[in-house]
């Protein structure tokens, strides 16, 4: 290993080992911002005589005093001068908790604040600041619903302050694109701005190649993005850590040898084989071990049109069986895919959002149309690479916003160097937790949990069911409808619908079934009979892959200081417990068992499953850390690029 190569992977390792040390005295950190608010505060009567045109001038010149000397003094008085604006726009005043965030933004770090607590305003402030003192700032939120809505309630503050704002969505053409890049303040999603920079480098590479013209660049233009100067991330738990498991391709369409008649081939000879016997498959790691023996008994089911080059290679057969076995034990359609139009769109585990453009690549994607005997589409060559890992590590300034971060701090410090600090909440959180209750069916969970809702449902209450899946959804909603229970299902099925849904969610006598595109950017505002009932009940039907993505949901509930319930109705037939494959086989059944017996063990089987698969992501993300850290080493010319 070259010397450089056993530096950089010594420094990652060293970064690793102090990881948790780091991340443990974070919160201390905070204390230095104790007093700004008091001071942001003592300016509020100065500021409030002043009219919209000497409010501008006063940020104008406030910025320019911050940006030639960065102290928490001037920040203060620049705050006073935003904030005052944001009352003026919205009659929101900011508190000292908003304040304290947007300060700690400022400095560059993550900061966890309870679901309801003013996250969007919070990012806003610093936000404006940043621009103001002359940084270009992206806002990036999870999808382009949450981009648009964020913009719409920024426009006109910042518009009072002098400050142009952009917004980038998925439909938008380059040229539209160039321009709302070149603003301030740009609102864009994840997705949108990491491909983008993307485009950015593919074309900087080929110049006049096929991929520019595929892609609409047109040569000699512009790159799409000005600059990587600050990024705020809202859910920074989801974009940086969820989504970072899956790098991103940028992709042509080809020719491709995965038609329609080679896929049903491999489909039908894969139905005919006995798992154990022939093929073992994991189902938390998709990996699939094919008996050599099956490998040439697939050799005489060569389809007629198939080049003899391609069939004859047993490494080809054997990929081809891999694909066949995971479309038909491991994909499940309402789970992991839906069929829409005839065509096959994907489901994102971590958000429970359709992805339209994202698709499974080595002839999986068609093989799962085939499958699903929906329209087979054209195959994919990748063009280009990038992880979130290296393309948020490529900012000057990077920093977040999020509700659930404390599991993940380590992580965040390892891998791009964020610090992250809690906030306290502005009121005293009324939320109250009852102690899970974990069935030995799910057909007993789902009786006691409709038992459940009908009571709380007489009482005039709102109920927010959260479940892992489309399928798992629709499941629940027939059950309720067979008792009578009227209620909406929020799910990829029902994004059109999604902003209806969550507005009357919190209406007396509501019930409403989701997934977790309920636990992100949305707020559930209960009316005042359901609060005087004892506010919003969240009820978990399953564990997720993640004890964060259980508090999002559990973070519906109770915000702002109002009352509110979480109870978990949970049972041994979670998927997870397959998932994470916490045991062989065998094992696990008679562990399962055992519990069913002795039901005290039944809750920390389910935990450990769920930490068994927070590892497992938890590697899988360190891995592609470190393949494209070494991939970096191997390809520079000057160094490494970070």
């Amino acid at each position: 290993m070259p010397k450089r190569e056993k530096l950089n992977a010594l420094q990652r390792w060293v970064g690793a080992c102090i990881a948790p040390l780091v991340a443990a005295g974070h919160q201390v950190r905070t204390l230095r911002f104790a007093k700004l608010p008091g001071r942001v505060r003592a300016q509020d009567g100065v500021v409030c005589r002043l009219d919209d045109d000497a409010l501008r001038a006063r940020a104008l010149a406030e910025a320019a005093r911050l940006r030639r000397r960065r102290s928490r003094h001037r920040l203060a008085d620049l705050f006073a001068t935003i904030r005052e604006a944001i009352r003026r726009e919205t009659g929101l005043l900011l508190n000292d908790r908003q304040l304290e965030g947007a300060a700690i933004l400022w400095s560059g770090m993550v900061a966890e604040m309870d679901t309801g607590e003013g996250k969007t305003l919070t990012a806003l402030l610093a936000a404006a600041t940043a621009a103001l003192t002359g940084r270009n700032v992206h806002i990036i939120t999870v999808n382009d619903y949450l981009a648009r809505r964020d913009h719409d309630l920024a426009s006109p503050i910042l518009r009072r302050l002098g400050v142009r704002p952009g917004l980038v969505l998925r439909e938008m053409k380059p040229d539209a694109r160039r321009a709302a890049y070149r603003e301030a303040i740009v609102f864009v999603s994840n997705a949108e701005v990491a491909f983008d920079h993307l485009r950015d480098r593919s074309r900087n590479l080929e110049t006049d190649s096929a991929l520019v013209r595929h892609l609409g660049l047109g040569t000699g233009a512009a790159p799409l993005i000005s600059r990587l100067d600050m990024a705020i991330v809202d859910e920074a738990d989801s974009v940086l850590i969820d989504e970072a498991r899956i790098p991103l391709l940028l992709s042509a369409e080809q020719e491709s040898i995965f038609n329609a008649a080679l896929c049903q081939v491999a489909l039908n000879f894969a139905e005919s084989l006995d798992q154990d016997a022939d093929f073992t498959i994991s189902a938390g790691t998709r990996n699939v071990e094919v008996d050599p023996d099956v490998v040439e008994r697939f050799l005489g089911e060569a389809p007629p049109d198939i080049a003899e080059s391609y069939w004859s290679s047993a490494l080809f057969r054997e990929e081809l069986l891999r694909n066949a076995l995971l479309a038909l034990h491991h994909f499940k359609p309402d789970r992991d895919y839906l069929i829409e139009g005839g065509k096959v769109i994907l489901i994102d585990p971590s958000t429970g959002r359709v992805h339209k453009d994202r698709r499974l690549s080595h002839g999986l994607h068609q093989m799962i149309e085939v499958k699903e005997a929906a329209e087979v589409s054209p195959d994919t060559a990748p063009m280009g690479r990038l992880t979130y890992q290296a393309f948020f590590r490529r900012y000057q300034s990077c920093c977040g916003l999020t509700g659930t971060v404390a599991e993940v701090s380590g992580e965040l410090w390892r891998v791009y160097g964020l610090r992250t600090a809690r906030i306290r909440t502005d009121r005293p959180s009324q939320r109250q937790m009852t102690p899970p209750k974990v069935s030995a069916s799910r057909q007993e969970q789902e009786t006691a949990l409709v038992a459940r809702v009908a009571e709380l449902h007489t009482r005039d209450g709102a109920v927010l069911i959260g479940t892992r899946s489309v399928q798992a959804s629709e499941r629940l909603s027939a059950a309720l409808r067979a008792a009578g229970l009227a209620h909406e299902v929020l799910n990829a099925r029902a994004e059109a619908r999604e902003a209806r849904i969550i507005a009357e969610a919190g209406r007396a006598g509501q019930i409403t079934v989701a997934t977790n595109m309920a636990g992100r950017g949305v707020d559930i505002r209960p009316n005042a009979d359901v609060l005087s009932e004892g506010g919003l009940t969240v009820i978990l039907t399953e564990f997720y892959d993640a004890r964060r993505i259980d508090r999002q949901m559990q973070g519906r509930t109770a915000r702002r200081g109002d009352p509110g319930r979480c109870e978990a109705w949970l049972s041994l037939e979670d998927p997870i417990l397959a998932e994470a494959a916490l045991l062989p086989g065998p094992l696990l059944a008679g562990a399962v068992d055992v519990a069913r017996r002795l039901p005290i063990l039944r809750y920390p089987l389910l935990k450990a499953a769920q930490k068994r698969l927070e590892h497992r992501h938890r590697s899988l993300r360190w891995r592609l850390f470190l393949a494209e850290a070494r991939l970096d080493d191997l390809l520079a010319v000057a160094g490494p690029r970070e």
